[in-house]
């Protein structure tokens, strides 16, 4: 399987999650903007990026714009992710890149949602 396809795979099992939470999803197919998802509810605005990865670190960067509209737009910007063979997790981006380790402590998705909606 390709990296397009499983990046694709953990965006749409990302997506069907929150709406089973409640949220009004949208998806930007290609990556072409600094967010892979919109998720709303109420007056809650999630900019997501998703990752996924197989090893034991998650590099993630250029995250300015992500920061950049959420603020613009009033919203959260969220990374969630995912290790192999891990559940998903969220967290709040405040920087221009994160440096993710496997065995970290991490917040999971459905946590992090518990705490904010």
């Amino acid at each position: 399987m390709n990296n397009y396809r499983k990046g694709y795979l953990f965006e749409r099992k990302t997506k069907l999650f929150l709406e089973e939470k409640g949220f009004l999803v949208i998806r930007s197919p290609a990556s072409k903007s600094p967010y892979d998802l919109i998720a709303i509810k109420d007056n809650l605005k999630l900019f997501i990026q998703c990752k996924k990865t197989t090893k034991k670190y998650l590099y993630v960067y250029d995250l300015d714009s992500l920061i950049e509209i959420s603020k613009r737009e009033r919203g959260l910007p969220l990374l969630v992710y995912s290790f192999n063979r891990t559940p998903m997790y969220a967290m709040l981006i405040d920087e221009v890149s994160v440096k993710l380790k496997k065995d970290s402590n991490h917040k999971l998705l459905v946590e992090f949602l518990d705490l904010v909606v």
